[in-house]
């Protein structure tokens, strides 16, 4: 009969909020393997930093946005990726092609240590952090309040 709704019992709806699901991670795992690929070209599981450079350009604010998927970093989001690489630029950290740590920066000073859980790693990363600031040596740690790190 036209217009008589379907009823559907539970395990049906269950399973077509599965099914609904599957496309949209499916392509947000494309747009961070897409925008992976124009950091790290023809490296299936990249290991090291990208740096997005403080812009207001709308491409790079796409690239943060779309890198930052598989955490739980506001970055996701475009209006905090516009103001987080709006005062400074943003560090990301891949191992295994997986983002595991993001750092936020303003006036060369890193303010914000987070990993993919969006939880301050400082300790556990301390090496991967020294290794980012030798390679960027305008970079430097805001150690005047360490604890700070832990408040974002």
């Amino acid at each position: 009969m036209r217009g008589t709704p379907v009823k559907l019992d539970l395990l049906e709806k269950e399973i077509c909020k599965t099914v609904e699901k599957i496309p949209n991670k499916i392509y947000g795992n494309n747009l961070r393997s897409y925008t992976l690929n124009k950091y790290f070209p023809n490296m299936p599981k990249p290991n090291g930093w990208i740096k997005i450079k403080k812009t207001k350009d709308e491409q790079l604010i796409t690239d943060i946005r779309n890198l930052s998927r598989g955490t739980k970093w506001c970055t996701k989001s475009k209006l905090y990726a516009e103001e987080c690489i709006e005062f400074g630029d943003f560090y990301i950290l891949y191992k295994n092609g997986t983002p595991v740590l993001g750092v936020r920066t303003q006036n060369n000073k890193i303010y914000e240590i987070k990993n993919k859980m969006n939880k301050p790693e400082y300790d556990i990363y301390k090496k991967d952090v020294d290794e980012l600031l030798k390679s960027t040596p305008e970079l430097q740690l805001f150690k005047d309040n360490i604890s700070m790190l832990d408040n974002f």
